[in-house]
């Protein structure tokens, strides 16, 4: 991934556009996964969701966790190690995710980690 062939500084520059990149790529993941997973919803929104407005939360809420994860795939963290079985995450949000990944670099460079060694491209 990305960590594995750029130094630190040059994914801190980066990060805007992968950032960017990975909104792409959850729009096109969630085109067609939003729309099974509505249809999945509305089968069972007798039971769960009262309202509209409580569905387009969930499906809000699924939109978030597809960011998460790619987010993580981006930036070389197994985010599904972070995930309960409900969906939700165990300890982290993507704010936290971010905050994880600045201590496992701040770690590296003090102690010297390969994943995250300074590299010249």
């Amino acid at each position: 991934m990305l960590y594995n062939q750029l130094a630190q500084e040059q994914i801190i520059q980066l990060m805007p556009y992968i950032e960017e990149l990975v909104k792409m790529e959850v729009n096109k993941a969630m085109s067609n996964y939003s729309k099974l997973y509505e249809q999945d919803l509305k089968r069972t929104a007798k039971v769960q969701y009262s309202s509209i407005q409580e569905l387009c939360i969930a499906i809000g809420k699924t939109r978030q966790q597809v960011y998460n994860w790619e987010m993580g795939k981006v930036q070389g963290l197994d985010i599904s190690s972070f995930i309960k079985k409900s969906g939700r995450f165990k300890r982290y949000d993507i704010e936290g995710i971010r905050l994880y990944l600045e201590k496992l670099i701040d770690h590296a460079e003090r102690f010297g980690s390969s994943r995250f060694s300074k590299r010249k491209v």
